[in-house]
């Protein structure tokens, strides 16, 4: 919120859901994506984003990296992104 001249101006947020857990089982990264999948069906104004810092997806947890790069195809405005690094 930006106060100027006694006004008050909200900025517009961004509808975004950022996950950044590792995928691995104690995460419980398949009930993440099952809460995307609904939540993104039933908010079609929002975008779900899952990142990393790897060059690619790994979990520990059988399934999980196909599951998600599935999503990412089926489920509109869910978005994998990966080699993200802090500037700095």
């Amino acid at each position: 919120v930006e106060v100027s001249n006694r006004m008050i101006k909200k900025q517009a947020k961004d509808k975004t859901v950022i996950y950044c857990s590792r995928l691995d089982a104690e995460k419980q990264p398949m009930f993440m994506l099952e809460v995307a999948d609904r939540f993104l069906w039933t908010h079609p104004d929002w975008t779900w984003q899952v990142t990393t810092s790897r060059n690619s997806l790994t979990s520990n947890q059988e399934g999980v990296v196909e599951a998600i790069e599935d999503a990412e195809k089926r489920i509109p405005k869910f978005e994998v992104k990966v080699g993200l690094h802090r500037q700095g």
